[in-house]
């Protein structure tokens, strides 16, 4: 085996072995990409439309915080919705 031949073949096994316990998960060919949560939609959403109003003056920065603020107040909404489904539940179940 020439020397070319026997480089090549160790970078294979090098190549191998690394991709078995490689932690990167761009390199891991068994690496899943999770599901966007909702904040992430959200937070997409309401970036992407901020980005076509504003046009030539958005800012990524303002637009995320205040993107942020309106998740807060969209989720303390929808848990108050949630809460108020729960109660009338009840209340139905009462009479």
């Amino acid at each position: 085996m020439s020397d070319s031949e026997r480089i090549s073949q160790l970078e294979k096994e090098m190549k191998e072995i690394k991709s078995k316990i490689r932690k990167d998960k761009k390199d891991n060919p068994d690496y899943k990409k999770k599901e966007p949560t909702e904040y992430n939609k959200f937070i997409k959403k309401y970036c992407e439309s901020a980005k076509q109003k504003d046009g030539a003056e958005y800012d990524h920065k303002k637009t995320f915080s205040k993107a942020a603020a309106e998740w807060v107040i969209t989720k303390k909404n929808s848990e108050n919705k949630k809460d108020d489904k729960k109660d009338d539940k009840k209340d139905i179940k009462l009479i």
